[in-house]
């Protein structure tokens, strides 16, 4: 169906460059086309609903959020050229979420986000309860076996001895050196617990010393302030940092280790460090990246609002500035974002500040939700269609115009289209809200998959076939946790983990598995 403002006649000319949708005479106003029937993908929608809510445009729209102590209310507002409601579409996150309006079965399409369903309402009102927040997935080790504890004390010690070489400010790139900042950070919480005081007194000045070094701009990589498009760049691209991709998944590593410094040794934070910029506290200067890749506010004169996050597809976009890509925005590392988001729910409560704490939660629970349905396949997914789920349990990148199994990057020189990365990029990394984003029932129903892909990445890539195995447990059956802890046990600590990763780690998130409701 086509709906114009005024009476119009149209007619069908090709120039012989394709067929064009002409007007007899020239025309000024505003047209609509909706899609009436498409019997291929089982479409009839309602011309009657069409007529009626033809003329109600919607010109743009307003997101709001509303907490509470355990949950956010998001509250979508359209405006129309007319003041009336608007007919529009919804997604399946959407629709889990949502309290009022009601949507209808009666308009209905597919897109690259499964079945959309028609719904009528000038304002769109969900429910997101917020997920639990805490640094470590137990509150006391001595749940654990005294064997498991020992083991996992053991490879502690022998993980927190090199922190200081990995922590060499002009070693990595951002991507990298956020990367083993979170992991050092972890073995803090890790020490903490297991009372390894001096282990951990000794991490936390390791990660203090050379977090310094960026903080003071004294490394090759030094961040600085990009008055064109306002945000925080490195002086030496890393990942097209410098044009924006990814900034979550780095950023987001380095507020992360602020969250535990918070915890672990607050005072530090609001030490003034003197930089080239003049005096700013740890503290500020964390902020500063929160409000690069996750700024909260619409008045902010110098970072942009949200950047990677859409409020409306529920989940964030890798990509910066805008590329002409066939298939528009995309995002890989789901899991990433997922940890962006943990780590400033997480900061802010370890500094006990609600809005901190609230922002990052509810972007962290869209988060969730989108990865639940977009990223991971359970059996009884509808969101793609067959031919797709029925070969694969997880996506490797959501686009706006399409889905992948594969990665980005080329992963391995031998196997450029491995599995391993596909399944383990979107896991990583592994931290106290992994067991909410790899979810055991859908693990469970993926683990002969994962366990088919793990074996084979053993020959290939000791890095991506450990993540595999940490996600194996999320959802292995009972019969299979010993073999999985004999394999971590076998492991070594040396050259065989991710940047972020270690085998300190890799004990602890097996061990603890068992014991998470």
């Amino acid at each position: 169906m086509i709906y114009s403002e005024t009476p119009i006649t149209l007619y069908w000319h090709n120039p012989g460059t394709g067929w064009q949708l002409n007007t007899m005479t020239p025309y000024t106003g505003w047209i609509r086309a909706a899609l009436l029937n498409d019997s291929k993908e089982k479409v009839n929608n309602d011309i009657t609903l069409l007529d009626k809510y033809a003329d109600n445009i919607p010109l743009n729209g307003e997101v709001t959020y509303q907490y509470d102590d355990n949950s956010a209310t998001i509250i979508f507002k359209w405006k129309t050229q007319n003041d009336q409601p608007p007919l529009m579409v919804t997604l399946p996150h959407q629709r889990q979420a949502l309290e009022t309006p009601t949507p209808t079965d009666k308009i209905k399409m597919r897109g690259n986000k499964g079945e959309m369903l028609g719904m009528v309402g000038s304002a769109w009102k969900m429910r997101e309860p917020f997920a639990k927040v805490d640094f470590l997935e137990l509150k006391d080790a001595n749940v654990l076996p005294v064997k498991q504890k020992q083991a996992i004390i053991d490879a502690l010690k022998i993980d927190a001895a090199d922190v200081n070489a990995s922590l060499n400010p002009d070693a990595y790139g951002v991507y990298a050196s956020g990367k083993h900042f979170a992991r050092a950070a972890r073995l803090a919480l890790i020490a903490d617990q297991f009372n390894q005081t001096e282990i951990k007194a000794n991490l936390v000045n390791a990660i203090e010393r050379n977090l310094t070094s960026w903080i003071q701009d004294k490394n090759k990589w030094k961040l600085e302030y990009d008055t064109v498009w306002g945000g925080i760049i490195p002086a030496i691209d890393d990942f097209g940092s410098q044009y924006y991709n990814d900034h979550h998944f780095h950023y987001g590593y380095f507020v992360y280790t602020m969250a535990v410094l918070a915890k672990l040794d607050p005072s530090w934070l609001h030490q003034p460090i003197q930089s080239t910029g003049g005096s700013v506290t740890p503290l500020d200067w964390t902020k500063f990246l929160i409000r690069d890749y996750a700024n909260p506010s619409h008045e902010d004169p110098y970072f942009p609002y949200s950047r990677h996050a859409d409020a409306f597809d529920g989940h964030s976009f890798a990509s910066g500035i805008p590329v002409a890509f066939a298939n528009g925005r995309n995002q890989e590392s789901v899991s990433e974002a997922v940890n962006a988001y943990y780590a400033i729910a997480l900061l802010g409560k370890a500094l006990n500040d609600k809005t901190i704490a609230d922002w990052g939660n509810v972007l962290l629970t869209q988060e969730l939700r989108a990865a639940h349905i977009y990223w991971q396949i359970p059996n009884d997914s509808d969101v793609y269609v067959p031919d797709f789920t029925k070969d694969n349990k997880m996506t490797a990148i959501v686009w706006d115009g399409k889905t992948d199994r594969h990665v980005f990057f080329p992963c391995l020189k031998d196997k450029p289209n491995a599995l391993e990365c596909s399944y383990g990029i979107e896991m990583m990394p592994f931290t106290a809200i992994t067991s909410q984003l790899l979810q055991k029932p859908w693990i469970n129903e993926f683990y002969g998959d994962l366990t088919k892909v793990y074996n084979s990445s053993l020959t290939s890539n000791p890095a991506w076939s450990l993540q595999l195995l940490k996600g194996r447990v999320m959802g292995a059956p009972a019969s299979a946790r010993d073999e999985i802890w004999n394999e971590a046990m076998k492991s070594s600590s040396k050259d065989t983990y991710d940047d972020g990763d270690s085998k300190t780690n890799t004990l602890y998130v097996i061990a603890t598995q068992p014991l998470i409701k």
